[in-house]
Parts: C-alpha cells; structure tokens; sequence
C-alpha cells in the first residue's frame, strides 16, 4: 500500500501573507491628553446641530419664550401670524409669503381662513400659529376661536425655545455681527486643513468629527473647533423655536387670561401639559 504524505508546515504562499498582515502600521494609541479634551465632544456637537435645525428668522416681533428644547417646527403647514399691529395667514402651498392680511372683521377673518382650510395639502386640519409675545390675550383668543370655527382641529403653536447649549469657557451666547461669524467660518476651513481624516473625509455628524480629530491625535485642537464652530453657527437673527400642539376643542381644557393679558402671560398654561384645549378670556 502507497503512503501518502501530508505537510503540516505552511506553504511559501501562507508564509508572504503572514508576513505581509504583520507588515500593516499600526495607529498610535490616542494620546490622554487628546482623549480628555474630546470627552463629550461628540455629545455636544451633535447638541448644536439639532439646535441650528430648529432655527428660524424671525421677520417681525418675537415669539414667547417657554422652557423647552429646541426642535424644528414644521413649516409646510397653513401658517397663521399674529402681532399686536397685523394678522396675517398664508396656506401650506404658499413659497412667498406675501400680502396675506385676513382682514379686520371677524367675517373676513372667518372667511378667510375657511378658505385656506379648503385648499389641499398633506395636513389638511392643522394650523401653525405665530402669535408675537407682546400680543393682547382678547386678540389671540379671537383669532384661535376663527381658526376653530374655520374647521382646523389642532393648532401647532410656534414659541421661541430654550437653548440648552452651554457655551465654550468666555464665548458670547450670540454671534452678533457678519465679520465675527465670517472670521468663524474661515478660521474652521483653514483648521480643517489640519487633520487628514477631518479634510479628506466626508463628516456629517459630530460623531464622525470626533473619530477624525482622535485619528490625528488632536492635531487640530478640538476646543478651538468647539469654539468656532459655535460662534459660526449662533448667528444673533436665527432664533431656535419649538413647536406646542394641541387639539382644539369646546370641551378641552380652559385656557383662560385678563383680556389686557399679553400672549407670553396667558400661553404659560398652554405649555403645561393640555392636549385638548378651548381658549378663553376671563
């Protein structure tokens, strides 16, 4: 009987593949120091960037301020606007938002808005609602009524939110003029030339930023590109909001003021939980 044998030993082949696995550079560990300053780093830029999400130019006025997160409020939706001086509504459809006055009477405002609720889009029953903080209660109460009796079901009321970013050690809250922001912007484009994996790579999150900054070892120094990065990104006229929906309702919850009260006082008890209300003057 032939034996046959068999090596066990690897074959040249086996031996260049090993030799040129082990042949692979191997990243330096991040160094500590590097390591520390990006803890959290991700976290907070991922903050900021659903903060500037929620951002929105205020044209005229402001809106109350309420205690909430920012969060991007819809705006393909028919929008009301209302000011102690103006009242305004435009439908979902509308790209230019442009000589939308509802008129004076209650007829005209009734009218109106009935016709806006009659035109076709994706959110047929809801309404935004942007009432200026300085607004009389009366008025606001009667424009809420009309959008009701014009046959919307929920109104998606637009307030001025709370940021929660805190801000880089000695870094104004607001970026207050052009060339400060314009500085920001080119100081981050030249720091970016610094870090191979920041520059060539395609980062869309802050995650991904903090990866290439560690891949450099902090080349680029991560608290100067918080720092810019804020001050690029909180420019003063954009104003994060937050959105309230609630239903309307004649059974809902009160929600009633002085008549002389202003919209920022009386819009308090609308924030605090009431998923179906009917606002009203005392």
């Amino acid at each position: 009987m032939a034996i046959v044998g068999i090596a066990c030993g690897k074959s040249a082949e086996d031996k260049r593949s090993a030799g040129s696995a082990e042949a692979k550079p191997v990243k330096p560990a991040i160094d500590p120091a590097c390591a520390a300053k990006l803890e959290g780093f991700a976290t907070w830029m991922a903050a900021l960037d659903d903060e500037k999400a929620a951002y929105e130019i205020e044209m005229s006025g402001h809106l109350a301020t309420i205690d909430r997160a920012p969060a991007p409020v819809d705006q393909e939706l028919d929008t009301i606007v209302l000011t102690p001086n103006r009242l305004e509504g435009y439908d979902a459809s509308e790209s230019n938002h442009v000589g939308g006055d509802l008129g004076k009477t209650d007829t005209d405002i009734l009218a109106k808005l009935t016709k806006m609720h009659a035109q076709t889009n994706k959110n047929a029953d809801r309404i935004r609602v942007d009432i200026d903080e300085a607004t009389p209660w009366a008025q606001a109460v009667r424009v809420v009524d009309a959008i009701q009796k014009a046959g919307y079901t929920h109104a998606l009321f637009a307030f001025a939110a709370t940021s929660k970013i805190v801000p880089p050690a000695g870094v104004e809250p607001w970026t207050m003029t052009e060339e400060a922001h314009d500085a920001a912007t080119a100081k981050l484009a030249a720091l970016k030339k610094g870090c191979k994996d920041w520059n060539d790579g395609i980062i869309t999150s802050g995650k991904e930023l903090a990866a290439a900054l560690a891949s450099c070892n902090c080349a680029v120094d991560p608290d100067d590109v918080r720092v810019q990065t804020f001050k690029a990104t909180r420019w003063h006229q954009a104003h994060p909001h937050v959105g309230v929906l609630v239903q309307l309702g004649d059974g809902g919850t009160a929600i009633a003021a002085p008549a002389s009260a202003t919209w920022a006082e009386g819009a308090k008890q609308l924030v605090a939980g009431p998923t179906v209300v009917k606002l009203a003057v005392k």
